[in-house]
């Protein structure tokens, strides 16, 4: 009986295997990892432009000078919780209930002198870290608390804005080209001033280089991939051979499941098979199963120099349970992407 269908039962076909390996998750890898290049230039290119304000603006980069000794700007985010009661138990949510920002000018020192900036009532802030303040519940049931987020004396600060000059009284002189006005960053006259802790230019060469380590990471996952999903198939397709086997025991077993009150009942077919001191123990597709019997002559794939390669069947086939560890690249790669967007 020809048998040049029987193949391993939890293989791919030919064409999906080649398509998978040697189409498919290249051509996302190579996708992803140019993507990565041309984000990190870019960022990189930005950061170069961002060094120097546009015309009509300002930057203040450095350290926070306090006018009175208090945090010159202090924002308050008042949340209210809600207790729920979940599967695991009870858990609170938590929602922002209004905010209080109270903002007064301050100075920003760096190497060269002292610049003003006047923040006006509505700064726009970058992200933060907010502390938590203390939790109270009231008796309604529903919790209360405040995170805090300061800028204060002595913080690493970047100030975008409109530009100008206050005057200094005299004797009172900064230290910038002893001149007896002060550089001042204001609010301008259309969008709020931009506090943020670090500038335009750090902001986008971060950027650049955790565009170049994703880069590397797809190229290491993709290694590992390839050492750790594929070299069964690889070693196949580069040592394997076409041979023939004798089936020395065929059989079927029964496999059941139960879910949910419903038991299923699946039959599995294997077989044994030898070939010139190899030995296959494979379940195979049962399709191809009916009228094995013992003695008969099967074609296999022969990897002399690593014999656990070796599998049933006339063409090379991937195993489907290699797609697992692929998927699971795949999603970091697109998650790691995802995040950049994010974040950007």
């Amino acid at each position: 009986m020809n048998h040049d269908t029987l193949a391993n039962a939890s293989h791919l076909g030919p064409t999906a295997s080649a398509g998978v390996v040697f189409a498919l998750l290249p051509a996302f890898l190579v996708w992803r990892f140019l993507l990565t290049r041309a984000e990190s230039r870019r960022e990189a290119e930005l950061a170069a432009r961002a060094s120097v304000p546009p015309a009509g603006a300002a930057y203040a980069h450095g350290r926070v000078v306090s006018l009175d000794g208090a945090a010159p700007v202090v924002l308050v985010i008042h949340e209210t919780g809600v207790e729920r009661r979940g599967r695991k138990g009870r858990y609170v949510v938590w929602q922002e209930s209004r905010r209080e920002l109270t903002a007064r000018p301050f100075h920003v020192e760096d190497d060269v002198g002292v610049a003003r900036v006047e923040p006006g009532a509505d700064p726009a802030l970058g992200l933060w870290p907010a502390v938590e303040g203390g939790e109270r519940l009231e008796q309604d049931g529903t919790r209360s608390r405040k995170r805090v987020a300061r800028l204060a004396a002595g913080d690493r600060v970047f100030v975008a804005g409109a530009p100008g000059e206050t005057a200094i009284a005299e004797g009172k002189a900064t230290g910038y080209r002893d001149a007896p006005s002060m550089p001042t960053v204001r609010r301008p006259h259309e969008g709020p001033l931009v506090i943020e802790r670090t500038s335009y230019e750090e902001r986008h060469r971060a950027r650049s280089r955790d565009a170049a380590v994703r880069g590397r990471i797809i190229v290491a996952l993709a290694a590992l991939i390839a050492c750790g999903a594929l070299p069964h198939y690889l070693a196949r397709v580069a040592l394997g051979h076409p041979a023939q086997a004798v089936v020395t025991r065929a059989w079927t077993t029964v496999s059941t499941t139960s879910n949910r009150g419903r038991t299923t009942h699946r039959t599995l077919c294997h077989a044994e098979l030898a070939s010139g001191g190899l030995t296959l123990r494979e379940e195979v597709a049962c399709a191809g199963f009916g009228g094995l019997a013992r003695g008969e002559a099967v074609p296999v794939v022969r990897v002399d120099p690593w014999p656990g390669a070796s599998q049933v069947g006339r063409s090379v086939t991937l195993n489907g349970f290699a797609l697992v560890p692929i998927g699971l690249l795949l999603a970091v790669v697109w998650l790691l992407s995802a995040r950049a967007e994010r974040t950007g």
